[in-house]
């Protein structure tokens, strides 16, 4: 005769599980950010229209990160896209 002990350790915390909690969560704040987007900054809209304006006279995107006093990143994001 063979007997098994398991331990079936179970915590309640009260929330859902791990995956299904953050998945909700992730779901919900998804939805919330795709249904209100960010007011548009008249400020950032200069910038970048500035952005476009120097990347079209040749300048890189560095030498426009150092005459603009922001980041190279900046510079890349506010040339690539759209809006």
């Amino acid at each position: 005769m063979c007997f098994q002990i398991q331990y079936n350790i179970i915590v309640r915390t009260g929330r859902g599980t791990y995956p299904t909690y953050f998945k909700l969560e992730f779901g919900l704040k998804r939805v919330k950010y795709t249904t209100q987007p960010r007011p548009i900054d008249p400020a950032r809209l200069e910038l970048k229209a500035k952005v476009n304006e120097l990347r079209s006279e040749g300048w890189s995107y560095p030498a426009i990160a150092r005459h603009l006093g922001i980041s190279v990143g900046t510079v890349r994001n506010m040339s690539n896209y759209e809006s």
